[in-house]
């Protein structure tokens, strides 16, 4: 009995081990770079940077308009 207890314990032990880790390289093509930095500079474009910079002056003077 202690024996069979002893090779699940031993089983479990080793079933759950973590996988060894791969380590894959990706290789991008040049069409693929282009495509993925002309990407991140059309977002950037489209980011209201505006607004997001009037929000704070926004913010201070609708405190200032309620206090009065």
């Amino acid at each position: 009995a202690n024996l069979v207890a002893a090779l699940l314990v031993l089983r479990s032990l080793t079933s759950f081990a973590p996988a060894p880790k791969r380590v894959e390289v990706v290789q991008y093509t040049e069409e693929q770079i282009r495509r993925v930095e002309e990407s991140i500079r059309i977002r950037r474009e489209a980011e209201p940077v505006e607004l997001v910079q009037a929000v704070p002056l926004l913010k201070a003077y609708c405190r200032i308009r309620w206090c009065l």
